[in-house]
């Protein structure tokens, strides 16, 4: 059923859970949790930012929710663990040096699972894609591995298209991910006018490391090429 939970912005430093807090709706960060969907919905307590998590079920979220409270006693993150996965749902940044580190540090781990993903593709590669996209609460970034055999039978189907194989889109490969949920929580819990550059920043990041660690070591035709886009 519908619930709404206060969990409050200032506490003794530490890591609790959801019954280890006192519900207090004054300085605290109000989730609304609507049962249809599975949907927790929040505004962000320093810039009023509306934020809409999906797909967390009422049971994970009261059971696994961890609040960690800094130093200071400020509410530094909160988290849930659902089907083996730990999806950060909140995050306090101390000022813009803090947010810029964090969400690099993020942008690096977050390439070098991409890679090993990558690495694991044993055939020969023709291709090898990078696709990203934000909106204002949508964000992505992914890679896709292309084959000769698929390249080729894009080209037979298209023969009128000369970049043809040059479309991600074309190739019927699975889309290999990092955390997308997490990228977008740490951006939109930035402050709005870092947000943009923070995204462009992060996808540069992780678009180096993916080139330098991941290219150099796969199985390459003699045609690869590593194609680096943003769609929309």
């Amino acid at each position: 059923m519908d619930k709404t939970y206060s969990i409050p912005l200032k506490h003794q430093s530490g890591t609790y859970t959801l019954g280890d807090l006192t519900s207090n709706t004054y300085n605290a960060l109000t989730l609304e949790y609507k049962d249809y969907g599975d949907i927790i919905e929040y505004e962000h307590p320093d810039d009023g930012t509306n934020i809409i998590l999906y797909g967390i079920k009422q049971n994970d979220f009261e059971q696994s929710l961890k609040a960690v409270y800094n130093e200071s006693g400020e509410l530094k993150t909160l988290s849930v663990s659902a089907e083996n996965d730990n999806k950060l749902l909140f995050v306090h940044y101390d000022n813009t040096d803090d947010t810029r580190q964090q969400v690099l540090e993020f942008a690096e781990s977050n390439a070098d699972v991409i890679i090993e993903k990558i690495l694991k593709f044993t055939d020969t590669a023709a291709r090898l894609f990078i696709e990203y996209f934000r909106d204002g609460e949508y964000f992505d970034f992914h890679a896709k591995i292309g084959t000769p055999e698929q390249k080729s039978t894009i080209e037979k189907k298209y023969p009128q298209y000369k970049d043809i194989a040059d479309f991600a889109g074309d190739y019927p490969s699975e889309n290999i991910y990092g955390d997308n949920d997490r990228f977008g929580i740490m951006l939109r819990c930035a402050d709005i006018e870092e947000n943009y550059n923070l995204f462009n920043l992060a996808v540069d990041l992780m678009i180096s490391r993916i080139k330098e660690k991941a290219v150099p070591k796969i199985n390459k035709s003699d045609d690869f090429k590593f194609i680096v886009g943003e769609y929309d």
